[in-house]
């Protein structure tokens, strides 16, 4: 890629990036604190005055947990999968609609474990749990903890994919990415601009918008109308917006990548890079007859790489190493990624949905080594049940942002996305038999369904 000189002493640090325009019908509120206006176009809470607000909160169907005891905190809440499903059935059968206490399985808001039981034919999932509340910006979440909690829907996206005959893709991801055609107008365009005045730049960034023209998105393995996939959207979104500035750092000790870079920046051509999330556990603790595992670790990852456009035609090609700005941004956002999590909760989402995928991996297993256990049916019944839809669109809009530094104009282009593949989470290399001292058998143990029971949930 070419440098431009800017005209004066200062340059510019000026970062392209997409932004998903994320549509949802089954109410006006998405994830994260983001809505879809009339016309289809995403834009922040932040931007509505109190009335809008307000209207739109009415749109949005949310329910209170609907006993005492469900809305109280629970270190290990437990969900019994076989009897949930049964649940679901007797309701759909008459006609009902499903309650919330099942929408949001029970408030359980992470997955921690995962225990099977084939003398019972049954599977059981646990984790923290609370009641919940619709905050102002139209999200449900953790009363206390501020974490969404898991949702039925996902779940049953998640066991879709793992249990598919025949999987439409290898991972569970989004990816949001310029087109050919967008890249070669804009090369052009950045060619015949020459020297940039900074009395130009609002006209110099609507010019680079309108060469890039739309970003192509990208869904592997999940409905394109499906909320799971307008969540990966959105967590994809959320992260673009901090790494360029769009957004302040969630916490502290994370440095936005266009603070970074500048003050790294060096003279020459400059790489692209981009950015995504990569579902990760830092270990899958199991016992030894593998019917209880343990999830460790936060999920998630931020990975970087570069990319190349110059001299190509458009098309990207990968460099070795990503730039030490670009690979701190990722690593900070890792390491503090929990407590980002807990600001924002479209992230804790994406923890959700990691852990619900790594759920219906494990029971896919035990079915493809016919070991018995529940085996969902209703769930896998796509006219039986319909998933809450979305709609997400195919491309979106492409947007610029800029740093003033000293000597050369740089300029970077951004996409991304998010990888959940569920066979590399729980494959062999990141299982570990759990030690004497997780007592991770005697958890199993103590966790049985109760007999004669007919709450498909307990703690």
């Amino acid at each position: 890629m070419s440098v431009t000189r800017l005209t004066g002493r200062a340059a510019l640090v000026i970062v392209l990036v997409c932004f998903a325009n994320v549509r949802q019908l089954h109410a006006q509120f998405a994830v994260g604190g983001i809505y879809i206006d009339v016309e289809g176009m995403l834009k922040h809470t932040s931007k509505l005055t109190a009335d809008e607000r307000l209207q739109l909160l009415r749109a949005e169907s949310f329910a209170p947990p609907g006993s005492v005891n469900l809305a109280a905190f629970s270190p290990l809440r437990k969900v019994s999968l076989r009897r949930l499903e049964e649940h679901v059935k007797q309701l759909t059968d008459d006609g009902k609609p499903l309650p919330a206490d099942i929408r949001y399985l029970a408030g359980v808001n992470q997955v921690t474990h995962i225990f099977f039981f084939p003398e019972m034919g049954d599977v059981v999932i646990a984790g923290p749990a609370e009641g919940w509340k619709q905050s102002a910006s139209g999200d449900v979440l953790g009363g206390k903890s501020n974490r969404p909690p898991l949702e039925l829907d996902d779940l049953i996206v998640a066991l879709r994919y793992a249990l598919s005959d025949q999987p439409v893709s290898p991972f569970i991801g989004c990816s949001i990415d310029p087109t050919a055609n967008g890249m070669k107008n804009y090369a052009t365009y950045m060619r015949q601009l020459g020297g940039i005045d900074r009395s130009r730049i609002t006209q110099v960034f609507g010019g680079m918008e309108r060469a890039m023209g739309p970003q192509s998105v990208r869904l592997f393995g999940v409905p394109d109308s499906s909320r799971f996939a307008l969540k990966l959207l959105a967590a994809d979104y959320r992260l673009k917006r901090i790494a360029l500035a769009h957004d302040p750092p969630p916490v502290k000790g994370v440095t936005n990548y266009l603070d970074l870079a500048a003050k790294r920046l060096r003279p020459g051509p400059q790489r692209q890079h981009r950015w995504w999330f990569v579902g990760e556990y830092d270990a899958v603790y199991h016992t030894a007859d593998n019917l209880a595992f343990e999830l460790d670790g936060q999920g998630v990852r931020v990975a970087t790489a570069p990319t190349a456009t110059a001299n190509n035609g458009g098309k990207k090609t990968k460099t070795p190493q990503a730039a030490p700005a670009a690979r701190q941004f990722a690593t900070s956002m890792t390491r503090y990624f929990d407590d980002t999590a807990a600001r924002l909760p479209v992230f804790a989402e994406l923890q959700n949905l990691i852990g619900l995928s790594v759920v219906a991996e494990l029971i896919a297993e035990r079915r493809r080594d016919d070991e018995g256990s529940w085996s969902p049916r209703e769930f896998l019944n796509e006219t039986a049940y319909r998933v809450a839809t979305a709609r997400v669109p195919k491309t979106v809009p492409s947007l610029a942002n800029f740093r003033l530094v000293k000597n050369r104009h740089w300029l970077i282009s951004v996409s991304g996305g998010v990888e959940i593949s569920p066979r590399t989470i729980t494959g062999r290399t990141a299982r570990k038999e759990a030690p004497p001292k997780r007592k991770l058998a005697e958890t199993h143990d103590a966790n049985r369904v109760p007999k004669g029971a007919e709450r498909w949930w307990w703690d």
